[in-house]
């Protein structure tokens, strides 16, 4: 080139670009040349050999590097590996040393022989600017196990940690609410919350933790690191603690390695507070071994540095190696050393005044960065703090975009610079090609730049890089941000005023609240606060919502009506999915108050409906019924459709609560017409659920059957799934009433896993009942009463009212089955009381029923008569025919205790009609034997016979599950054919067998009980049980047939 003198070289960028990595070259200003119509950039080879970019490649891959002066520590740590491999014996092991000290790099390489060992290593990160993340560092550990959680919906997350663990040991199922801990999943909290103290809180979840991570069994160690440990949060230290003795005290194949500076948080002193941990404190390095880390990488050997160079870096470096590091380039930066090839040998030589660099030397590793930072062009100085902005790993192109706002650069000059950077080791590359990104060599790099902002600059920079993302992200056809609308959809299934989550800018809505935050813009951090809340709440990510969702709220001006309405409802839903009434309610008088003031009609709908729904979950449903027709009647003034649809439904929710099955299949027929004219998806399941519910209880089970499978249809069609979970739980109810219990149980189990997504409190009351319930069908009435416990303690939690009642009844129903009527009669009484409260009818009268099989369980069958006339009444009137029939069955077997024979019949006969209609064979057994017992009293031998041999063929058949007293069907069958066998030993034998085979039945069950008090007063404080006892143990004479029946049996029963 022109510009060159006498002896000297200069060369274009091209040029540079393919020498770069072998020689240093200075960039000189700019010139025209002939031909060229823009300046062209103009550089000086300068003949010292650059540090091989090698060099940094080296510093973030150390596997290609021998391990310096660490031999020791990590001889110690291949002991725990060879344990781990071959005994399956694990540890803990706490590295501990000051920044900089090698931590890092033995680390490395004890991740570099675990792997060569095939063992399975999983590592998490403490990060300083994630401090305030609990949590954080575990969820990179649990990365393969269960997702990316910033790249993975809460669904998703959930089932695959339910997959994961149910395989392992279904009993954590119960706990997996401690993971909201972790991640945002806002699992609904077991009443085991309740008995779990602090350590054994994190101890359970340090267990699923090791089960979702596979270290659950010998046959799978795993190696467990968390570096940086030093930036954990004191919950995180915590469960660090509680990881190390579950796996000290369970002799787990798992070696838990912790990596730390030393702190003074008391929670991080592992070896103090657990028993059993091994601490690995790195000292200082000799001087020798620190040379040989700084010359390595150099192609040197210690020995080949100068002397006054060994001993500069040996007094001012103290033995740390990552502060000789520093000091070694600072040195170099500043032109006191450099590098050059002799005789075919690279040779460090002094080229400056090291006496006055040791009176300049920074005393810290702090204070070495960032005088080695000022040291820098301010072009330089400025990329690396816009990079410390952006984080610890930065793409190019965000980088490249927040400078060009600050200063004109080129894109050559910026790699340049970067390339700069990387020799002087403050950053090192990530990735290449396309997706080009570099990070900080170290996180104190990045510490020291990025503190080194001044409050006004760093506010300056964040605000450029969010107002990057927005600009590069923002779909073409917005120019600017999106709207939020006000108009939130009740259920959030489908919001449709919100951005999807599709669009480019969506990934990184939640950085852009970060980083408006820090440029201290309260408009822009409430809008995409706003953004992240209310598609967190449409995700069902419950908890991670309300962190934002208050957030916004905090930051929206009290006048600024619709967006304070659209968050309110966006954080009423959450609260009504949770359960928790008390926010909800402040959040609805809130909301109340907005409408007021603005005098918004569409707004007022929707509030009336969130209205209707909180004083229906609680039991109000007077005025949970004016909010709802309320509603009705302005949705049809301003003739929205979808509006009155959805007021319409909520009327007919609140008259089946109710009981009025009529009034409601009369809103619900208006509602479908309106749903399937206007494509209401959504609605339109809804209905059909309500509609089935109404048919189960009528009896009328192929209409509830198709309901529930066409709403099933639609809602996984269309992917709204709450809506599906109920579908799922309607027909296994419908297939419990039917007998069969293997499908019933198994569309639970499908549904349960949904409300454990979606965070339905109510809806996890219901999937427990209904498990609960099928468990005492079964006999297991431990863990039936399990169950109902649990629905029970989430229903008074979340204040429904129904809930509890349910639970209680049922409770009282299983107590009266273990023969502790105390107990029984407490819990029925809350029941009965809470339902007449409330007014719901058809509870009142299912309660009422219940009440009337407790009392003849206790031998007063005048009471029981009268309870079971009360609740035939309501029933009757409601066509509740699975209630009805229940009802008629007790009824006559009070009215046979009385010996009221025919009026018993009568009663038998229309439960059995009932039960024939509706398809039950297996509950109809109950009646069934007990009109064999009456008809033989009133004069039927041959019917009674009949009746005895259908039931006894399905008992021999289907067993006694399912049968609501199987030890009282025994009981009525065997006084009918002891009876009938008065004179006919034939007969009197099959009596005896019969006895035989219920006494055996009677002892299995018995034997499942694990608590002997309730296995003792199960056997002998029922009177069934007493007496079909007496009779088989002979201290009871066969019973007699009542006095006009003799004499007309041996002829009927002798063959």
């Amino acid at each position: 080139m022109g510009v060159a003198g006498p002896g000297e070289v200069r060369c274009n960028y091209e040029t540079y670009r393919s020498a770069y990595e072998q020689l240093s070259f200075e960039h000189l200003e700019p010139v025209s040349v002939k031909g060229k119509s823009e300046m062209v950039d103009v550089y000086r080879p300068t003949g010292n050999v650059r540090l091989p970019q090698q060099l940094a490649q080296a510093a973030r891959d150390w596997a290609g590097m021998e391990l310096v002066g660490r031999q020791p520590e990590l001889n110690s740590l291949l002991t725990h590996l060879d344990a781990l491999q071959k005994n399956g014996r694990g540890g803990v092991v706490l590295i501990e040393g000051e920044a900089g000290i090698g931590k890092t790099r033995l680390a490395t390489e004890l991740i570099k022989h675990a792997r060569s060992r095939k063992l399975e290593v999983r590592l998490g990160i403490g990060r300083s600017i994630e401090q305030n993340i609990p949590f954080r560092a575990w969820r990179d550990l649990l990365l393969f196990a269960v997702g990316n959680s910033d790249q993975t919906s809460p669904q998703d997350l959930v089932h695959n940690i339910w997959a994961k663990i149910e395989p392992v040991d279904p009993g954590l199922l119960d706990y997996l609410f401690l993971l909201n801990d972790i991640y945002p999943l806002d699992l609904p909290e077991s009443s085991l919350a309740a008995v779990l103290n602090d350590d054994a809180r994190y101890q359970k979840l340090a267990v699923i933790i090791l089960a979702l991570l596979g270290a659950h069994s010998k046959a799978q160690p795993i190696v467990l690191i968390v570096e940086d440990a030093q930036w954990l949060d004191p919950a995180s230290w915590q469960l660090a603690a509680a990881m190390a003795r579950v796996v000290l005290d369970n002799n787990l194949p798992v070696l838990f390695v912790p990596v730390t500076r030393p702190v003074e948080n008391t929670n991080a002193q592992l070896p103090e507070i657990v028993p059993g941990v091994n601490r690995l404190r790195l000292d200082t390095l000799s001087t020798d071994d620190t040379l040989a880390l700084v010359a390595g990488p150099l192609g040197l050997t210690g020995n080949e540095l100068p002397e006054a160079v060994v001993e500069l870096i040996r007094d001012r470096a103290g033995g740390n190696p990552f502060f000789a590091e520093e000091l070694f380039y600072f040195l170099h930066q500043n032109g006191y050393i450099t590098f050059k090839i002799m005789q075919n040998k690279r040779r460090c030589l002094i080229t400056g005044e090291l006496a006055r660099a040791a009176q300049s030397l920074p005393s810290t590793i702090q204070s070495t960065i960032l005088a080695r930072l000022d040291q820098l062009p301010p072009e330089k100085q400025l990329m690396l703090k816009v990079a410390a902005v952006i984080g610890q790993v930065f793409a190019f192109t965000t980088l490249r975009d927040t400078l060009r706002k600050n200063i004109d650069i080129s894109e050559p000059e910026i790699i340049t610079d970067l390339n700069d950077l990387i020799y002087l080791g403050f950053i090192q590359p990530e990735s290449t090609g396309a997706n080009l990104t570099y990070s900080f060599k170290h996180t104190i790099i990045r510490e020291v730049t990025y503190q080194s902002l001044l409050f006004d600059r760093r506010r300056q920079l964040h605000r450029t890089v969010a107002e990057w993302y927005e600009k590069t992200f923002s779909p073409e056809t917005h120019t600017g941000l999106f709207e939020l609308k006000p108009d939130i959809d009740p259920n959030l299934t489908v919001t449709r005023s919100l951005p999807p989550s599709s669009v480019p800018l969506a990934p990184f809505y939640t950085l852009l609240v970060y980083h408006w935050h820090q440029a201290e813009d309260e408009a822009k951090e409430q809008y995409y606060a706003a953004l992240v809340g209310k598609q967190a709440v449409a995700q069902y990510a419950n908890a991670e919502a309300m962190g934002y969702l208050r957030r916004a709220l905090d930051l929206t001006p009290p006048d600024n009506l619709a967006d304070r309405f659209s968050l309110l409802m966006a954080s009423e839903t959450v609260y009504n999915r949770r359960g928790d009434r008390e926010r909800q309610e402040i959040s609805l008088q809130q909301l109340e108050e907005i409408v007021e003031a603005s005098g918004n009609s569409h707004w007022t709908i929707e509030f009336l409906l969130r209205k209707a729904n909180f004083d229906e979950s609680v039991g109000r449903y007077p005025q949970a019924l004016r909010s709802a027709k309320m509603a009705v009647s302005l949705a049809r003034q301003l003739r929205e459709p979808e509006l009155e649809g959805d007021a319409y439904l909520m009327w007919a929710q609140i008259l089946l609560a109710q009981g009025n099955f009529a009034d409601a299949q009369n809103r619900l027929d208006h509602v479908l017409a309106l749903a399937r004219t206007h494509q209401f998806h959504q609605i339109e399941a809804k209905a059909l659920l309500n509609a089935a519910t109404i048919y189960l209880h009528q009896g009328k089970y192929t209409h509830a059957q198709a309901h529930s499978e066409k709403a099933l249809y639609i809602t996984d069609l269309r992917h709204i799934q709450m809506q599906k979970a109920q579908s799922l739980n309607l027909l296994g109810r419908l297939e419990f009433y039917q007998g069969d219990y293997q499908n019933a149980h198994d569309l639970y189990e499908q549904a349960a896993p949904t409300y454990f997504v979606l965070g339905s409190r109510r809806g996890e009351i219901t999937t427990l009942y209904n498990i609960g319930m099928l468990r005492m069908k079964q006999g297991q009435f431990e863990a039936a009463r399990d169950y109902l416990e649990y629905a029970l303690d989430i229903a008074r939690e979340i204040d429904h009212r129904e809930g509890v009642a349910a639970s209680l009844t049922e409770l009282g129903v299983l107590y009266t089955q273990l023969s502790d009527y105390t107990v029984a009669q407490g819990y029925m009484g809350q029941a009965l009381g809470i339902r007449k409260e409330i007014g719901n009818r058809f509870g009142e009268a299912e309660s009422l029923s219940k009440f009337g099989m407790l009392y003849y369980h206790q031998g007063e069958n005048q009471t029981t008569r009268r309870y079971c006339d009360l609740a035939l009444q309501i029933q009757q009137n409601l066509g509740a025919a699975e209630g009805e029939s229940f009802s008629q069955t007790y009824l006559g077997h009070a009215l046979a205790g009385m010996k009221k024979f025919a009026a018993a019949e009568s009663a038998y006969e229309q439960a059995l009609q009932l039960r024939k209609k509706m398809g039950q064979h297996v509950a109809a057994i109950d009646a069934k034997a007990g009109l064999a017992y009456v008809s033989l009293a009133n004069d039927k031998p041959e019917r009674a016979m009949s009746l005895v041999e259908e039931t006894m063929s399905f008992i021999n058949s289907h067993g006694i599950v399912g049968i609501t007293d199987p030890m009282l069907v025994y009981l009525n069958l065997y006084h009918t054919l002891a009876g009938a066998g008065q004179d006919d030993p034939v007969i009197m034998s099959r009596a005896e067998q019969l006895l035989a085979t219920a006494q055996q039945v009677l002892q299995s069950i018995a034997a499942e009980f694990t608590d002997q008090k309730i296995k003792k007063r199960f056997l002998n404080k029922s009177r069934i049980h007493q007496e079909l006892t007496a009779y088989f143990e002979g201290r009871q004479p066969p019973p007699q047939i009542p006095q006009h029946q003799q004499g007309k049996t041996k002829e009927t029963f002798s063959t």
